[in-house]
């Protein structure tokens, strides 16, 4: 990774080797074990693609993005099979599949609106090889370089999203693009999605609200005429 600009590892820690050898988590493949024993964590394209850490730092540590109250109690069973090992800054997931502690062997982009798969890679060093190092090294998302033109550095505790939801029918246009908080945008897409795609066939969107739940997280609320 010398020589790329816009590059921040953090260093290997015992908190990325004690979970490591957690017991609750079977069968972690060798080179995400690996990775993490020697780079705790590593962000590329200034902030724009993030591999999560094994640490007490909000918004970059990898157990508690994964937990179901962070953010994927909005999405219900879509990612409940999932765990998140990596991220963009616009809320597109690289995931394992994950079920009852094992690991599965292939990563999957998940794209942030739907979470569904994107792009399969063969393992973690596919991905970190064939996606990290190639958006680190010459971007290939347009909306990515686009973003970093007007925003510069991408602040890791936040994500941006499109405003309005394009499934609300927003448009994919840089002018429509607000920051804030990762979780909250997660959950946001996942409040939308759920209502939208459990709703009855034929129901026709009557308002959108905001409101704050009973711990105090940002929600959407969707009405729909009878």
């Amino acid at each position: 990774m010398s020589g790329i600009d816009g590059i921040d590892v953090s260093k290997s820690s015992a908190h990325a080797q004690n979970w490591i050898e957690d017991t609750n988590y079977k069968m972690i493949p060798d080179d995400y074990s690996e990775f993490l024993s020697k780079v705790n964590g590593v962000s590329g394209y200034f902030g724009y693609v993030r591999i999560y850490g094994v640490n007490p730092v909000k918004h970059t540590d990898v157990l508690g993005w994964n937990r179901i109250e962070t953010w994927k109690f909005a999405w219900g069973r879509k990612v409940s099979g999932y765990f998140c090992v990596a991220g963009d800054a616009f809320g597109g997931q690289y995931a394992y599949e994950f079920n009852d502690g094992v690991f599965g062997t292939n990563i999957y982009m998940l794209d942030a609106y739907t979470m569904d798969v994107q792009i399969e890679f063969g393992s973690f060093e596919d991905f970190f090889e064939t996606e990290f190092l190639r958006i680190c090294a010459e971007p290939y998302d347009r909306v990515m370089l686009s973003a970093h033109r007007k925003f510069g550095r991408a602040d890791a505790k936040n994500y941006f999203i499109y405003s309005p939801s394009l499934h609300l029918g927003g448009q994919e246009d840089l002018e429509n693009l607000v920051e804030m908080e990762a979780e909250t945008a997660m959950i946001l897409n996942g409040d939308i999605y759920t209502q939208l795609y459990s709703a009855e066939e034929g129901s026709a969107l009557k308002g959108v609200s905001q409101y704050v739940d009973g711990t105090g997280r940002d929600r959407i609320k969707l009405d729909f005429l009878p």
